[in-house]
């Protein structure tokens, strides 16, 4: 053949220095008892797959690169004695002893296969059987999986690693930056809503149960560009840097009301903005100002009796928050909101300004609640 064979299966890189033996074992579930698997399964000894040369440069060197233009399916074949797997390699007289092909015993869930066993140990790594086989399998289905204790060892290493690193985030980091990340991990409104009005203990609570069952999950949405971004639009957000309209369509700086981007029909603005910063160098610069005003203290005046009130209509229910909004409530819990502010800027200004009767609104629910 005139090319060089990259996608054998087999050529897979497999490290086999020093061991004497690889392992196979059947890919179903066991059962819940000893012997765990049938005493006896067989597995075919023939297998179509897909054969992928490998590209050649120039110079007829190997890129280490497949050429799928030139893929083709092949047949293997397991017959002992047999210098190749593959049968278009066997002579016509050779071909004759597909006939006498005889399926491979797994004894107890297992196949023990010598390392100088060459054409048998291909043949069960390079069939579509096998369940690493996904891109190369042609019309079989996956019977067993090649065991290696080591790569077993290191998977089991690097997910507590990830448990580590995620309970470590969820544990340690300021409760706005968990909530932060919590919220951006919500799939619906609704989750969104219940992850902003939830206590500090719960959200992380709830943060820690994904990190310790789905900790690659976790730890790749921490270093996801878009995801990453997200996070600190919601802070920004929790921090009233910036706001949103009522229909999460557009985003603006409150400190003027400026609307830098505004996201396509039927779009979260929040989640456009983070995958637009993470592809646009603009968009990815207003990101980068954003973290510097996360960094910047937050400014508290003794003497600010506006945020002293409010605090007290808070804590008193005469002002309820939502995420971003600041609501004041109505007779009951069934009427709408007599009041409602976009942002603790707008609600600093209204009742600076007494603007709206706010201050005696709030006054009177305080009074009655007392």
């Amino acid at each position: 053949m005139e090319t060089t064979a990259i996608a054998r299966p087999s050529i897979r890189k497999y490290n086999d220095l020093g061991k004497t033996e690889i392992m196979f074992q059947l890919s179903k579930q066991p059962g819940q008892s000893f012997p765990f698997y049938p005493p006896t399964e067989t597995i075919p000894a023939q297998s179509e797959v897909l054969f992928i040369p490998e590209k050649l440069d120039s110079k007829g060197q190997p890129t280490g690169e497949g050429d799928m233009d030139k893929a083709t399916n092949r047949l293997i074949a397991y017959l002992p004695g047999m210098r190749s797997i593959y049968v278009d390699e066997w002579s016509d007289k050779e071909k004759e002893n597909l006939k006498k092909l005889q399926s491979i015993k797994f004894i107890n869930g297992f196949k023990t296969v010598s390392t100088r066993e060459k054409t048998l140990l291909e043949y069960l790594r390079t069939a579509g059987y096998n369940q690493a086989n996904n891109d190369t399998r042609i019309g079989s289905t996956t019977i067993y999986r090649e065991v290696s204790y080591e790569d077993e060892a290191k998977k089991a290493n690097k997910s507590e690693d990830e448990i580590i690193t995620a309970k470590n985030f969820v544990i340690n980091n300021p409760i706005d930056e968990v909530r932060a990340y919590a919220e951006v991990l919500c799939k619906t409104q609704a989750e969104v809503e219940e992850v902003r009005t939830a206590g500090e203990h719960t959200v992380r609570y709830k943060l820690k149960e994904l990190a310790r069952t789905n900790p690659e999950l976790f730890i790749k949405g921490l270093s996801d560009p878009a995801m990453k971004n997200k996070l600190f639009i919601v802070r920004a957000l929790q921090r009233d840097i910036i706001g949103i309209d009522d229909k999460e369509t557009e985003m603006f700086w409150t400190t003027n009301d400026e609307v830098f981007i505004q996201a396509p029909s039927g779009m979260n603005v929040i989640s456009y903005f983070a995958d637009l910063s993470s592809k646009n160098d603009k968009y990815g610069k207003m990101v980068e100002s954003i973290k510097e005003l996360l960094n910047e203290e937050p400014k508290k005046e003794k003497s600010d009796w506006v945020a002293v009130f409010i605090e007290n209509a808070i804590e008193k229910g005469a002002i309820i928050t939502s995420g971003n909004w600041h609501l004041i409530p109505g007779e009951t819990e069934d009427d709408e909101p007599i009041l409602k502010y976009n942002g603790i800027n707008k609600l600093r200004d209204a009742i600076k300004g007494s603007k709206d009767n706010i201050m005696e609104i709030v006054n009177n629910k305080m009074e009655d609640a007392e």
